[in-house]
């Protein structure tokens, strides 16, 4: 990772130039620090005009310069500035792919249910249980186990692998609901020495807490229910902490619904309020870097989906309150630039195609670019043997989109595009989107050619292979894309 610094050249790792240097040179950067006080506006406008992404961490700005630096969306940086390891942080929380990881409530998860658990517990998928009973004291319903017996065979298991990768401050959600009565969840999480002495002790209450991971340790873990109810335990969710500059990326947003749910999303202000690209992550359950810095170059504001509510993620769909979010926040960034929902770029390939396609037809988009596209939400989640053998994502997000896995489910799963295509159609409003799609000839998961051919306006790509191949052609393809709206986009003006 390449980071620069303006300024007096404080932090190991960084190089040093002043802001006269950067503007004339313009190096390859991945992040900017600049002490605001050694630059006057005028350079500083010069430079926030140039830069067209969220890359710049700044300090000692005053009330004019901040104003500056905020319009765009960069970052200030005055209470983390003087941390030794910035540059190892900023690293961190910018280029690490796995930003977040969930631990199973399942045994094939590193995760043991008691023998002697008096309550019932009922399998939700892969990676969520619903349990109830009436516990008189705190019982344990769940523990996790760095090693255990797996269907009679030893299996090694790291089931909270993230500490033992990343040391340090995390930042921990707890994915439970109660259902009914009056249950209260624990979590206990205990660090031990390499020689198995007990270090430290960490209990929760809460839906959020914080945590220390030491290095060299070792991490074991349990949860505890008490009182009489009902409850649906999800996933246990770490991320690295951000230093109060966002959850999920540096200076992301994270709405809850008025269901629980939640949408993380980032945006990228833009220095061209003509378009808004809206990009949905695919089943990585982060924002590549493509999607977070490339779409940003061509100077439109980005707005970036990203969907952690299941293995992988849920397509970015679900019952009318979740998807009413979605809308919601872009039609706030659409208003923000003065723009109309004709103005709407709409992005994501693999399970991101499905909301790209899905959320253009309900919003009427201008354009629509849906590369490797999944569709058929029952098709493409049943069909978990051929590439996802190893990483059963489609299950999960099954359960997440229908609450159990069931075939009976697969017929109307496989309805909701295609309700979304008749309601646009009866509503004589197909006509204002034009689509893009790039597909595999030999996609194993889903072939959407026929969907995009019988569209009023489309422009079908295809190339030699199956669904997770060409990835850098799919890249450039979307590239292609939008350097001719964007040109386009530019003649208008």
């Amino acid at each position: 990772m390449k980071i620069f610094e303006i300024g007096n050249g404080e932090h190991a790792g960084a190089e040093a130039l002043s802001v006269s240097q950067f503007l004339a040179t313009w190096p390859a950067c991945d992040f900017l620090l600049l002490d605001a006080s050694c630059v006057t506006f005028q350079e500083l406008s010069a430079l926030t005009e140039r830069l067209r992404s969220r890359m710049i961490g700044f300090v000692s700005a005053d009330r004019e310069k901040r104003a500056q630096l905020l319009r765009f969306g960069h970052f200030d940086f005055s209470e983390i500035w003087t941390l030794p390891n910035l540059v190892d942080e900023l690293t961190y929380m910018t280029q690490d792919l796995a930003q977040t990881q969930g631990f199973s409530m399942a045994p094939d998860e590193g995760a043991v249910i008691p023998d002697n658990f008096s309550g019932n517990i009922e399998r939700l998928g892969r990676y969520e249980l619903r349990v109830s009973g009436n516990f008189k004291t705190p019982e344990v319903v769940v523990a996790f186990k760095r090693l255990h017996q797996n269907w009679g065979k030893p299996i090694f298991v790291v089931p909270f692998r993230r500490f033992y990768n990343a040391p340090g401050k995390h930042h921990l959600t707890f994915d439970y609901t109660v259902l009914s009565g009056d249950l209260r969840v624990t979590y206990e999480i205990f660090t031990y020495d390499r020689q198995g002495n007990l270090l430290k002790t960490d209990r929760f209450e809460q839906r959020e807490g914080t945590f220390e991971a030491f290095e060299a340790a070792e991490f074991r873990g349990r949860i505890l229910l008490h009182g009489r109810g009902s409850v649906r335990l999800g996933k246990v969710w770490t991320y690295k902490d951000k230093h109060g500059l966002g959850w999920y990326q540096l200076g992301d947003a994270r709405h809850e619904t008025a269901d629980g749910e939640f949408v993380h999303s980032l945006y990228i202000p833009g220095k061209r309020p003509e378009k808004l690209i809206v990009g949905f992550s695919g089943n990585l359950s982060e924002l590549p870097h493509y999607e977070r810095q490339t779409m940003a170059t061509y100077g439109f504001p980005v707005l970036l989906f990203c969907d952690l509510r299941a293995r992988g993620g849920a397509f970015h769909v679900g019952n009318a309150t979740y998807e009413a979010e979605i809308s919601r926040q872009i039609d706030a960034h659409l208003t923000e630039n003065g723009l109309k929902r004709s103005d709407l770029i709409l992005i994501g390939w693999s399970m991101g195609s499905f909301p790209a396609v899905y959320y253009g037809l309900k919003m009427q988009a201008g354009h629509v670019l849906a590369a490797k596209p999944l569709l058929h939400l029952g098709r493409v989640t049943s069909n978990t043997t051929v590439m996802y053998r190893a990483e059963p994502s489609m299950i999960a997000a099954r359960a997440q989109l229908t609450g159990r896995v069931d075939l009976a489910d697969e017929a109307a799963l496989d309805a909701k595009i295609l309700s979304a295509l008749t309601e646009a159609k009866s509503g004589g409003k197909l006509d204002a989107t034009h689509f893009y799609s790039f597909h595999m000839s030999a996609d194993e998961l889903d072939k959407c050619v026929p969907f995009f051919a019988a569209l009023p306006h489309h422009a079908i790509t295809e190339a030699l292979g199956f669904h997770a191949d060409k990835i850098g052609e799919m890249g450039q393809w979307i590239n292609q894309v939008l350097d001719e709206l964007s040109e386009k986009s530019a003649e208008m003006l």
